[in-house]
């Protein structure tokens, strides 16, 4: 294998100019050390044949929101990881129940009028709110009596209408 560094122009066997030799790749199967065509032609040449011979995008519907996109890939169902890790998708998802970091279970209710950006609302206000019949207010609080945090019966739970009183439930009673 010879390789002439000396030589600083070249001549693309495509477009048939006469360009600088940075405008070639390199490759240790031509004599030179750089490819015939240039950089361009081959990326154009590329792109040609990727149009003509390679895959085809196909449209599909997104089975969360709806929203109509494309793919090369075969049957895609979601649009975005957004909606592939909603609802029954969420690896934490157990029939609309899921445990947060903190050890509290949000229940899925996109009804709801005080849910969540993603649909939850904490299951002990639910079950608070249908003890009670009626909505939560949002500055009240609902108080685990045994301190578990997902153990939601109504007979463990407490209601308080501020935080205020929470805080000063714990301060009298529980000492913490």
């Amino acid at each position: 294998m010879i390789i002439l560094s000396s030589i600083q122009e070249k001549t693309c066997t495509v477009c048939n100019e006469i360009k600088h030799i940075d405008c070639f790749y390199k490759s240790s199967a031509c004599v030179d050390g750089h490819e015939n065509q240039c950089k361009e032609c081959r990326t154009a040449r590329q792109r040609e044949r990727y149009h003509k011979y390679g895959k085809k995008k196909t449209e599909y519907t997104c089975i969360v929101c709806g929203t109509v996109f494309h793919s090369v890939r075969n049957n895609v169902k979601f649009c975005s990881m957004s909606c592939l890790s909603k609802g029954v998708n969420n690896g934490r998802w157990v029939d609309g129940r899921q445990k947060t970091s903190c050890g509290y279970i949000m229940v899925y209710s996109p009804k709801h009028p005080n849910k969540t950006v993603n649909n939850n609302v904490l299951e002990h206000r639910l079950v608070m709110e249908k003890y009670i019949g009626r909505c939560l207010d949002k500055k009240e609080v609902v108080h685990h009596i045994n301190g578990i945090k997902d153990d939601n019966i109504i007979d463990n739970l407490m209601l308080f209408k501020t935080t205020a009183d929470h805080t000063r439930y714990h301060h009298d009673n529980i000492g913490r």
